[in-house]
């Protein structure tokens, strides 16, 4: 049992990490970057259309491990890239890897026409043209000298900016590669919460049933971050698509805590780490009705 709450746990470690930095490879199979840059518009406030007027103002850097991070929500991250002459695909998915709040492409048509698509927390599913987690873009590749491809990033959190080009044979073979993972992992969560709900109905023992919502809720967290609960017909309309990942994620911590004092019967071998331990429970529940607002 301790075995799998501590391999379960690493896992959620590893899913709740978001400060990776991924720059992906310059081509994946024929496709092809010319160049790829990042810019931080610090006002957070200007329009595609205004950067596309005031160029002269607007220094583009080119995007290195070291600028490849968004860090602070008041600002909006800016990718600029172009294709290779090289580049034979003529359409490619594009994928930004992490789920950020907001996340526009920008697709040129000709010289002065572009084709946005929009992803992120904040945009619905139904807005979206690739029902995906993670922002994901279907793109008419251009190989010419000026034409310029734009992402827009807004997060509050942080998270690698990065760009995974991929055919759409290759992209639709890791999509179904996935779904081999997903069925191992939630078949682990699904037995290991049966597993600790039966020992509570038998020995009727508190520490199993918060452990058994525990791996409930962190399968919960995983659905979302993967992205298949978006798949439910209307979930992302709501406007609180976002509090549904969080809130599976404030009940781990707080069904975690609970776990741990009624595991080791803290409120009678150790009263004052007991009123700690319920403290920071009321206290996760607080700070999360905080961040409502």
């Amino acid at each position: 049992m301790r075995f799998l709450f501590s391999f379960l746990f690493l896992i959620a470690l590893y899913q709740v990490s978001c400060a990776q930095i991924n720059i992906f490879p310059l081509a994946e199979g024929d496709i092809v970057f010319r160049s790829r840059e990042v810019w931080v518009d610090s006002s957070g406030s200007l329009t595609f259309e205004q950067i596309l007027k005031d160029t002269s103002a607007i220094k583009f850097e080119p995007l290195v491990p070291a600028n490849a991070t968004t860090h602070s929500k008041k600002v909006n991250h800016w990718i600029r890239f172009r294709f290779s002459e090289k580049t034979s695909e003529k359409v490619i998915m594009l994928e930004t890897g992490n789920q950020f709040d907001l996340c526009e492409l920008y697709s040129p048509l000709d010289s002065t026409e572009f084709e946005t698509q929009k992803s992120g927390f904040m945009v619905p599913l139904f807005e979206r043209k690739i029902i995906e987690n993670a922002s994901a873009f279907k793109v008419n590749v251009r190989t010419g000298l000026n034409d310029y491809y734009y992402v827009k990033v807004k997060s509050q959190g942080r998270f690698g900016l990065s760009l995974a080009p991929f055919t759409i044979i290759n992209y639709q073979n890791k999509t179904v590669k996935n779904f081999i993972y997903y069925g191992f992992f939630f078949g682990i969560i699904f037995l290991a919460s049966l597993y600790s709900f039966l020992f509570y109905v038998r020995l009727k023992e508190k520490a199993y049933l918060f452990y058994s919502l525990y791996v409930i809720n962190f399968g919960l967290f995983a659905a979302m971050a993967f992205g298949l609960l978006n798949i439910i017909p209307g979930i992302s309309s709501f406007g609180w698509n976002k509090n549904f990942y969080t809130i599976p994620f404030v009940s781990m911590t707080c069904l975690l805590l609970l776990y741990a004092a009624s595991f080791l019967d803290t409120k009678k071998s150790l009263p004052v780490f007991h009123k700690i331990l319920i403290g920071l429970v009321v206290g996760r529940i607080v700070l999360y009705f905080i961040g409502l607002f």
